[in-house]
């Protein structure tokens, strides 16, 4: 019925069309019923893609289980075991995204590239990393939450634990590097924070828009010094891509995902990410050179909000060819600092036709402006932001939970009187005069206005769909 063109959209076999969640207007029920049934079809196909496209194996867990015992799973490259050098790990958010996807809602809906892992596992593998994907949402037998919980995987946090120490621990790798969208982050500084002798191999950390706080985890100080130093988070906001969003009270740094969309913050900000994962700098030094919209002069240090370096130091770095304005130009232009423009720290060329491309930069100027207009409000809201994160996580949560059931045909007119006796009463309300300017028309002319009000009644309903589907990946 359903079928992937070549630029990766799905589209209907018979009309070509793309997914259209409202087919039946009175049953509700039968498509809920029909959107789940592609999920699951999209969940396997993206499996199917990561064995073949991607050449990834599955490792069952737990590694020893009982005859009758419920298993789970998780992705890893045939080298993951042998390659000494470096190990990616890439991790999705919460509610019913598997592994390989960022967004069930934007695989079905926009296309393959943007709602999947795939472009990072690809690149990944080209630039010389050992690849582990996670599942951390398969918690449960048949990956049915009427049944029993999977012993190493009955939670995000147990999952990624479990896969730490009987998988990752045993890897050679020198450098570890993660990628982790949405709740994921919740579960990375989770299991640093756990381990320290983890954060001894991990290397870098990309987020994007992750939802985790140092604070309401618990992180010791020595964990959230860790994370200042070595990750970033890449946040939805209407800014261009890198644009400097601050730092909430002991806790990463933060810069614009070029996308104001929570689930293709990933997509989005796939180059930047990239450029950090692949470069020699720390997070720190990275915002150095590559973050927008700061002040001239200004740089980072440890556990510390911008510091602007003097006049020596800035001579200094002019003389060595960072931080300069012509490096500045070629940020802005979206080119990427000149030592590592189109190159890996392998020294491999990675071919720029095949990436996402970002947004256009030619209003960045503009943008950078409103940025430090808003500097003042965003600094006064982050004195508070660590208050209301202890309410975020949990509704986060609540919210990707809920994007499996799709919103109801009713939903929209849940205000609206809906007996005929309520009706009366609202009218008794109105004017005189506005209950003959509204007076209902009867006849033939009526019926073309009520033709088009359903047609756009479906049209709104399946809007609703797209929507309320974010939640699938955070």
């Amino acid at each position: 019925m359903w079928f992937l063109v070549l630029d990766g959209q799905l589209r209907h076999t018979e009309t070509g069309h793309q997914f259209e969640f409202m087919v039946k207007d009175n049953d509700q029920q039968y498509n809920q019923r029909r959107y789940e049934a592609l999920g699951k079809i999209i969940d396997e196909y993206i499996y199917e893609q990561l064995e073949t496209a991607s050449h990834l194996k599955r490792i069952e867990i737990p590694v020893d289980p009982s005859e009758d015992e419920p298993t789970g799973f998780f992705f890893a490259s045939d080298d993951a075991l042998t390659n000494e050098e470096k190990l990616m790990v890439i991790m999705h958010g919460s509610g019913v995204v598997r592994a390989g996807q960022w967004s069930r809602r934007l695989i079905i809906n926009d296309r393959l590239e943007s709602g999947s892992q795939l472009p990072y596992i690809k690149t990944a593998i080209e630039m010389g990393y050992a690849v582990i994907v996670t599942n951390t949402n398969l918690n449960y037998e048949d990956d049915d939450k009427s049944k029993r919980r999977i012993r190493g995987s009955a939670s995000p946090e147990e999952h990624m634990l479990y896969v730490w120490d009987n998988f990752i621990k045993k890897c050679p790798a020198k450098s570890i590097d993660v990628i982790a969208h949405s709740y994921g982050g919740v579960v990375t500084v989770n299991w640093l924070n756990t381990d320290p002798d983890a954060r001894k191999r991990v290397h870098r950390v990309a987020f994007t828009d992750s939802v985790h706080s140092m604070y309401n985890q618990g992180a010791t100080q020595d964990t959230a010094d860790w994370f200042i130093q070595n990750s970033i988070n890449w946040v939805s906001t209407f800014a261009v891509l890198n644009v400097y969003q601050g730092q909430v009270r002991n806790d990463v740094h933060k810069l614009s995902a070029g996308t104001d969309v929570h689930e293709l913050t990933s997509y989005s900000a796939f180059r930047s990410v990239i450029r950090f994962l692949s470069g020699t700098e720390n997070a720190l030094e990275f915002l150095n050179t590559d973050a927008l919209g700061l002040e001239e002069g200004t740089t980072f240090s440890k556990n510390e909000e911008p510091n602007k370096e003097d006049e020596g130091d800035r001579d200094e770095r002019e003389e060595k060819g960072e931080g300069t304005q012509e490096e500045g130009q070629r940020l802005q232009a979206g080119q990427g600092p000149a030592s590592s423009a189109g190159q890996t720290d392998l020294g491999m060329e990675i071919d720029k036709e095949s990436l996402p491309q970002e947004e256009n930069r030619e209003n960045v100027s503009e943008a950078i402006a409103a940025e430090a207009e808003a500097k003042e409000e965003r600094n006064n809201a982050e004195a508070t932001a660590e208050e209301r994160l202890v309410e975020v996580v949990p509704k986060v949560k609540e919210h990707d939970d809920q994007e499996e059931k799709e919103p109801t045909a009713q939903s929209s007119l849940e205000t609206e009187p809906e007996t005929e006796e309520e009706q009366k009463q609202e009218q008794r309300k109105l004017p005189e005069e506005y209950k003959q300017e509204n007076e209902p028309e009867t006849g033939k002319d009526q019926q073309p206005d009520q033709e088009k009000q359903t047609e756009e009644d479906k049209r709104e309903t399946n809007d609703q769909a797209i929507e309320t589907e974010s939640g699938d990946c955070a």
